[in-house]
Formats: C-alpha cells, sequence, structure tokens
C-alpha cells in the first residue's frame, strides 16, 4: 500500500488561495475528491475550464483538514465501491461548521444506498458514467 503525501491532497492548497480565486474571477471554490487516476485529470480539467477554482484530492478524509484553511462552496467526492469513506466524511461534516454542499458521484448503489447518502448529507448522487453537463447542472443547484 502506498503512503500519500500532503494528507492525501493531490494539489496543495496556497496561503493565498482565497485571493487568488477573487483575483480570477472564479465562480466556485470546489473541492474534488476523485481516487482512480484516468478520472483525475479528465474532471479536473473540465471543472478548471468551467472557470472553478478546484482544490484536488485523494482521500475523502483530507477534506476536513483543509477545510480548516478554507470553506469550499461545494465537495464533488467520488464514492467507490466501499461507500464507508464517503459515509465517514458526511458525517464528520456534519460536526463541522462548513456550508459546502456534498455531490456524490459514483456507481449505481441502488436505491437504498442513495437513500442513506442523501439523508447523511449529501446534496446530490450522480450515477457514473456522468454526462459533463450533468455535473455542472448539479454544481449550479448547488451553489
Amino acid at each position: 500500500m502506498s503512503s500519500q503525501t500532503d494528507s492525501d491532497c493531490a494539489h496543495p492548497i496556497p496561503d493565498d488561495t482565497v485571493s487568488h480565486q477573487a483575483e480570477e474571477g472564479r465562480s466556485s471554490c470546489l473541492f474534488v475528491v476523485v481516487r482512480a487516476a484516468f478520472q483525475r485529470k479528465k474532471i479536473w480539467k473540465f471543472l478548471e475550464e468551467s472557470g472553478n477554482f478546484v482544490c484536488r484530492f485523494i482521500e475523502p478524509t483530507a477534506v476536513l483538514a483543509a477545510i480548516g484553511t478554507i470553506s469550499p462552496d461545494v465537495i464533488l467526492c467520488e464514492v467507490a465501491v466501499s461507500t464507508e469513506p464517503v459515509f465517514e466524511l458526511l458525517n464528520r461534516l456534519a460536526g463541522v461548521e462548513s456550508d459546502a454542499c456534498v455531490i456524490l458521484i459514483g456507481p449505481d448503489l441502488g436505491v437504498e444506498q442513495v437513500a442513506q447518502s442523501l439523508r447523511s448529507g449529501a446534496f446530490d448522487y450522480l450515477t457514473a458514467p456522468v454526462p459533463a453537463s450533468r455535473i455542472l447542472d448539479s454544481l449550479q443547484r448547488a451553489s
């Protein structure tokens, strides 16, 4: 098992993130958690090209440490086969003061699992593969 650096953050959050975001006129600050390497570049690039400021993560639990540095508008999180890390993130976010909307992207888990994620605090659950337009639609509704 390989160890991640920067608290599983694939793109460290610079100290001047908030001023940098305002300077560039970005529309939203997104925390994006994607584990699959082939998906990461595609999703991160798409969201950045759509005018969003994207802080990149590989593990859901790394998001909590970063929330102390910057408050995201939306947390877009990939759900793997094991939903445990995502539910841990949702439960811990409930205990932290964060207004971020959480949008989950993952496999078809069935109605019960999706309903449980929504009851646990997720704003939306998008079944992969997700068309880019559907991601943007969910982001607009979350903002």
